[in-house]
């Protein structure tokens, strides 16, 4: 991806004013400051550091620990970019007066991707996404995108290593919501990717993320998306490291999501598992600490009414994470991610699958 150049709108705001303030870690050549303490609700904070893993001597993250979250619930999203990459970065955009994200995600490990996409959520719940692309891809990116609107989800996700994918980088979501997937293989791996996909009229997702180096998740590859919304997340682990994935977690009924988060280097985080999110529809961010740094965090966090999400990201380099990963998210509302396997692993994608089709 050399000489590549991404201009991203990351600073958003979620709800009244909801945002989150997130910036994640740059391998290879690249700088972030990084405020990664974050207060989310009355005190819902999130705390979020990312993880840099193993070869990324020339990285330096400084970081300041308090920014608020919920007052106001900020996003701030700094993703990574690989190998004489750049971006600009332009700090503000609304998402809960529409309701927008822009996410991207950071690259470990000699420039690999996890891709995490979303979905309309809420009201109007927008979500930007802008993935990195590894490893002879170009992707031409239009940060300012509607989402919900129109409910556009810009999705670009990263190609390792002899893989190709050619990338329509607008996709409308909500007009009849559509998600343009196309996931990271990382290390001798191989997807054949369907990649107009209806998500909206039917309301369809097909998530797969990247497993870096020895890791191996057990995928099940059809999920209902809309019927009652569920989410199916599986995390890469990096660098010995293994996942026992739970698949199957209410988040509607409550809307409960587990997510475990990465550690790096030495740390540790206690994480409460179950958090309800959506009867109340809470959030709780449990994130990454790097380099010497400590969290300590609470758990029962008012995000929404009081909109609970529990996030617990994975663990790198000598950390162990149990995933809860299928998630009933709306009413039915589901998502189901599937995680790219890396280093003798294959993923056949089946791209269409109707979950919105009993909406």
């Amino acid at each position: 991806m050399n000489r590549h150049e991404i201009s991203i709108k990351p600073v958003v705001n979620i709800y009244s004013d909801f945002r989150v303030h997130l910036h994640t870690a740059i391998v290879h050549h690249h700088e972030i400051s990084i405020k990664p303490a974050v207060d989310v609700c009355s005190d819902f904070r999130v705390h979020l550091l990312s993880a840099i893993v193993n070869h990324h001597e020339y990285h330096k993250i400084s970081i300041k620990p308090a920014v608020d979250f919920y007052s106001d619930f900020r996003i701030h999203l700094r993703p990574a970019i690989m190998n004489r990459h750049e971006i600009s970065i332009k700090p503000v955009v609304n998402i809960y007066s529409d309701f927008r994200v822009h996410l991207q995600a950071a690259i470990l490990h000699h420039h690999e991707i996890s891709i995490k996409p979303a979905v309309d959520v809420y009201s109007d719940f927008r979500v930007h996404l802008l993935s990195a692309i590894v490893h002879h891809h170009e992707i031409s990116i239009k940060p300012a995108v509607d989402v919900y609107s129109n409910f556009r989800v810009h999705l670009l996700s990263a190609i390792v290593n002899r893989d190709e994918i050619s990338t329509k980088p607008i996709i409308d979501i909500c007009s009849d919501f559509r998600v343009h997937l196309l996931p990271a293989i990382v290390n001798h791996h191989k997807i054949s990717i369907k990649f107009a996909i209806d998500i909206y009229s039917d309301f369809r997702i097909h998530l797969q993320t990247a497993i870096v180096q020895h890791y191996k998740i057990s995928i099940k590859p059809v999920v209902d998306v809309y019927s009652d919304f569920r989410v199916h997340l599986q995390a890469a682990i990096v660098n010995r490291h293994e996942i026992s994935i739970k698949p199957a977690v209410d988040v509607c009924s409550e809307f409960r999501v587990h997510l475990p988060s990465a550690i790096v280097n030495r740390h540790e985080i206690s994480t409460k598992p179950a958090v309800d999110v959506y009867s109340d529809f809470r959030v709780h961010l449990l994130p990454a600490i790097v380099n010497r740094h400590e969290i300590s965090i609470k758990p029962a966090v008012d995000a929404y009414s009081d909109f609970r999400v529990h996030l617990h990201t994975a663990i790198v380099h000598h950390h162990e994470i149990s995933i809860k990963p299928a998630v009933d998210v709306c009413s039915d509302f589901r998502v189901h991610l599937h995680s790219a396997i890396v280093n003798h692993h294959e993923v056949s994608i089946k791209s269409a699958i109707n979950p919105f089709k009993v909406y």
